[in-house]
C-alpha cells in the first residue's frame, strides 16, 4: 500500500476502488484507541499488550509500530 498508493476492496462481487493515504505516527493513537475498544478483545495478542485502557502516552510510544492508513475512495 504504501508503494502504489491504491487498492482494490472486495465484499462478494463488489469492488471498490480506494486510495490510501498513510497516517503519520503522531495521528496514529486515536485511531489504535477505536481500534483497540472494537477490536482489542480479538487482536490482543497483536498490539504488543496495548489494551481499550491503554495510556495516551502508551499508544504514542507504540504508533510507530503500527501502520495505519486513510482510506477514500478513488475518483
Amino acid at each position: 500500500m504504501r508503494a502504489s498508493g491504491e487498492a482494490e476492496l472486495r465484499v462478494g462481487r463488489r469492488v471498490e476502488r480506494v486510495v490510501l493515504a498513510e497516517v503519520p505516527p503522531a495521528g496514529r493513537p486515536p485511531v489504535l484507541r477505536v481500534y483497540l475498544r472494537r477490536w482489542g478483545w480479538e487482536v490482543g495478542r497483536f498490539v504488543e499488550g496495548l489494551t481499550k485502557d491503554s495510556t495516551d502516552a502508551e499508544l504514542a510510544a507504540a504508533a510507530p509500530g503500527f501502520p495505519v492508513f486513510r482510506v477514500t475512495t478513488a475518483a
